[in-house]
């Protein structure tokens, strides 16, 4: 990508990650105005009397924030953020498109089929990536100072409904989803009793994804010596295995990688045309 696109895929990516604090924020609140204490160090390491008399008496499924209705006014507020937040994101996109660019974002969700909900899973595993401020949140909202990273149970709470309304967005969640069957995201194992139950277990976004939304391609470390992504530029042929091919991509053809020790190495070609008013059809 060119500085001007690496810049302007920022802007979008900040402004998505401000409609994400916007639902942050109302939660803290919420866990506030509930009586969890954010200053409170050793939130999760220990739990007292009083506090299990509380968690018995909270309705079943529902989170300390969602336990607590927000005055109008103040719910009024939140929700006419979340809107603005909404809006800058869709101006900035605009603008992007009117210079024939698509948000790297927008690419992703085109490419992987995913809608506004999996969009905020993602922006939700993304954030701690590109600001480390969100770990210690999350160990706020995970009543655990050690969870740096999201859980089921944080996305249930901050993207669902209460009660069992929320798991209206397990589908999202399941290993067979595309966010988990493209391998944007990942279930990592954690320490006994972390992953004890499905609703306890850590997401984690691909490393290779977040690298990428930064604006520098980096292949998994397994890869790492082993592969590169070459832009070849303007061609009009190329060679592949079936032989030579028309394409739109060149006046040069791409030549075999160097011996080494003998052995050329195994090179991948990849051809097409990236048809952006299809993208433009599919962006969220």
């Amino acid at each position: 990508m060119s500085s001007k696109e690496v810049t302007f895929n920022l802007a979008h990516l900040q402004a998505e990650f401000a409609r994400i604090d916007v639902l942050i924020r109302r939660e803290v609140r919420r866990w506030v105005l509930a009586g969890q204490d954010p200053n409170d160090d050793y939130r999760g390491l220990y739990v007292t009397q009083v506090e299990v008399g509380q968690l018995l008496d909270r309705p079943f499924g529902v989170s300390w924030g969602q336990l607590i209705e927000l005055p109008p006014a103040e719910e009024a507020l939140f929700a006419q953020a979340l809107a603005q937040a909404t809006q800058h994101a869709e101006y900035l996109v605009t603008q992007m498109i009117e210079q024939d660019q698509t948000p790297c974002l927008h690419q992703i969700a085109g490419a992987f089929g995913l809608d506004r909900t999996a969009l905020d899973i993602l922006l939700l595993c993304l954030a701690p990536a590109f600001d480390t401020r969100y770990e210690r949140i999350y160990g706020y909202l995970q009543d655990n100072v050690t969870r740096r990273r999201p859980s089921v149970r944080l996305v249930l709470d901050l993207l669902g409904e209460p009660g069992m309304a929320q798991f209206a967005l397990a589908p999202y969640l399941h290993m067979d989803a595309p966010l988990f069957k493209n391998e944007l995201l990942e279930y990592i194992v954690e320490a006994p009793p972390a992953n004890a139950h499905w609703i306890n277990q850590t997401l984690q976004v691909d490393e290779t994804v977040a690298a990428w939304l930064r604006g520098q391609y980096q292949p998994q470390a397994a890869l790492k010596g082993q592969a590169s992504l070459t832009q070849p530029g303007i061609v009009k042929r190329i060679a592949c295995w079936q032989g030579e091919h028309d394409s739109e991509f060149g006046k040069q053809r791409i030549q075999p990688g160097p011996t080494h020790r003998g052995v050329r190495p195994r090179s991948l070609f990849f051809m097409g045309l990236i048809r952006r008013h299809k993208m433009r059809r599919r962006v969220v």
